[in-house]
């Protein structure tokens, strides 16, 4: 994505924003929730009796996807990320080299998604965030303020009223929001033509 958006760096201001994963305040923060409650849950009973992990798998193989086993292996468990997405707003304050920066959100990603840890626990993130010389104390105040977390589930319901999928596209012009093109369910090769590389040549063609 950073090597699509450079072509057009001369032209336009142009920031690769991420998140590994939404934010999703009612999962216990203590405990979360097993895989199979939270699929229930969030779909119903008929989408946890109709699921078919291999399928999923077999998708996830054939888009080259790695996909860890846990997540269907009935010990996974799926987690509160608050304090996770504090983690990424201070740490995207402080981290001038995006290299780190990207290395640390994978660092999560990795302690969420591979090896199911609570990356709502302040052990864990601390652990994480000391890879990168970030204070201690700093990331311990900034990963519990509530007021912050408040303002990010805020932003994380703004998200779901406007459906927001994976990958998400905002573009500007002259200071205005252009358009928000968003997908979830698209080839990645093609979401980057058709919603980057299509709209940069339409506002660079005056529409």
């Amino acid at each position: 994505m950073q090597s699509i958006a450079s072509t057009w760096a001369d032209k336009y201001k142009i920031s690769v924003e991420f998140s590994s994963y939404f934010l999703n305040e009612k999962i216990p923060r203590e405990t979360g929730m097993s895989a199979e409650k939270y699929v229930e849950e969030k779909y119903g009973k008929s989408a946890k009796s109709n699921s078919k992990p291999s399928d999923l798998f077999k998708m996830a193989e054939d888009a080259d996807i790695f996909l860890p086993k846990t997540y269907h292996n009935g010990s996974r468990t799926i987690y509160h990320s608050g304090r996770a997405h504090l983690l990424e707003k201070y740490a995207s304050q402080k981290l001038e080299d995006s290299a780190k920066l990207w290395n640390l959100v994978t660092d999560i990603y990795s302690a969420y998604h591979i090896e199911n840890r609570n990356i709502d626990s302040e052990e864990v993130l601390l652990s994480i965030a000391s890879n990168y010389d970030l204070p201690e104390e700093e990331v311990r105040n900034a990963i519990n303020d509530e007021a912050e977390l408040e303002q990010t589930y805020k932003e994380s319901d703004r998200n779901k009223e406007i459906e927001v999928g994976v990958p998400q596209f905002y573009f500007y012009k002259n200071g205005k929001e252009v358009v928000n093109q968003i997908s979830g369910k698209y080839n990645l090769k093609s979401v980057y033509q058709d919603c980057f590389i299509n709209k940069m040549k339409q506002l660079n063609n005056g529409y």
